[in-house]
């Protein structure tokens, strides 16, 4: 009876995604659009070493952004070093790896950038692990 009598005022709700409203209510089906696109959520790390390589561009097809996180090692008595490019935009270079030392890199990838691990030495970096949210 209470339930009833005290009804909610549907002019309360707000079922826009661009509202900057801080006084009305979410709708669920507004929750459920949100939900669905946070980072994270329905989303599982995959083991991707044998089906990525460097020096290849991969495209986030997706509709979240994505984390990929990528271990390389150096090689004796050479000289190997790495860019990490996301979208088109070079985000960081690393120095000469030493050989047996790891380098990780950990990056998000918008939804449906490009990225790739681009070597800029003659002698490219060896891949130890490639694992992906997505």
């Amino acid at each position: 009876k209470k339930l009833q009598d005290e009804k909610l005022d549907k002019s309360a709700l707000n079922n826009t995604l661009t509202s900057t409203s801080t006084t009305q209510a979410v709708t669920a089906a507004q929750g459920k659009v949100l939900n669905d696109q946070a980072f994270g959520v329905g989303q599982n790390w995959q083991e991707l070493s044998a089906s990525r390589a460097l020096n290849t561009i991969y495209t986030n097809s997706s509709l979240k952004p994505i984390q990929v996180c990528v271990s390389l090692t150096g090689i004796p008595n050479e000289t190997d070093a790495y860019v990490v490019v996301v979208g088109g935009i070079t985000l960081f270079q690393t120095p000469n790896l030493i050989a047996s030392t790891l380098s990780n890199v950990w990056v998000t990838v918008p939804a449906g950038a490009t990225y790739a691990i681009n070597t800029v030495t003659t002698t490219p970096p060896t891949i130890r692990g490639w694992a992906e949210l997505k």
